[in-house]
């Protein structure tokens, strides 16, 4: 399962507690290139792709760019309060409730989603993932949230 890491400054930490999980592939979007020890991670079997990422688009345009390297689910990113969360729970819990998306959430904020590929069906041009493309797939009760 490949992960997405979306414009934060604690990508370091972030990659360190999802490798501590099996992830072995990182996709990381930023204006800056992150802080991190990439020979580290990867004489150590660690895919690290980083993506200069000015445009400001959202993260519907950001999963259309990459498209064609998420071959099967995938998890995106948002917050380090992501690593607060048992990640083999989260994978047997999204697998468990075979849906199309797991959002992963702390106080309602968002931290985390686990995709299915199937979710490349709901990208509509113009939409916002978090706000409208998300609430279509809940209303297709095809989303589980943890908390």
């Amino acid at each position: 399962m490949r992960v997405i890491i979306l414009d934060n400054k604690d990508t370091e930490k972030i990659v360190s507690y999802f490798v501590a999980y099996g992830f072995d592939s990182f996709i990381v979007f930023g204006e800056k290139d992150p802080k991190i020890d990439y020979e580290y991670f990867g004489l150590n079997g660690i895919e690290i792709i980083f993506i200069r990422d000015f445009s400001r688009v959202g993260t519907r345009d950001r999963i259309l760019k990459i498209r064609g390297s998420l071959l099967d689910s995938f998890i995106i990113v948002y917050s380090k309060e992501a690593c607060s969360f048992d990640l083999d729970m989260l994978k047997s819990r999204h697998r468990e409730n075979q849906c199309v998306a797991t959002l992963l959430q702390r106080d309602n904020r968002l931290c985390a989603v686990v995709c299915e590929r199937e979710i490349m069906d709901y990208l509509n041009a113009g939409e916002s993932f978090e706000r409208e493309i998300l609430q279509r797939i809940g209303q297709d009760s095809e989303i589980s949230i943890l908390e």
